[in-house]
């Protein structure tokens, strides 16, 4: 069972192809975001010097809670 506020990434560097994380919001929704380049909707993943975590585009759930929000420096920004 994943973890609130836990990003998990799928795949080894540089070879991570996917990222999994409960929603922010607390609603329970997993989240799963495509990291592979050819493939489409595509999202990147950065690492700041300690590690912490940024997903670009932000992220837009379009069912359920339907959160928008972007994952900067390990921290949850909404929109």
């Amino acid at each position: 069972m994943p973890k609130q506020n836990v990003l998990y990434v799928l795949g080894d560097p540089p070879y991570e192809w996917a990222v999994g994380f409960l929603c922010p919001c607390n609603c329970g929704a997993l989240i799963q975001l495509n990291l592979l380049p050819k493939a489409r909707p595509c999202w990147k993943l950065k690492r700041g010097p300690n590690g912490e975590p940024s997903l670009y585009p932000s992220v837009w759930r379009k069912v359920g809670c339907k959160s928008h929000f972007f994952l900067q420096d390990g921290k949850i920004e909404w929109v």
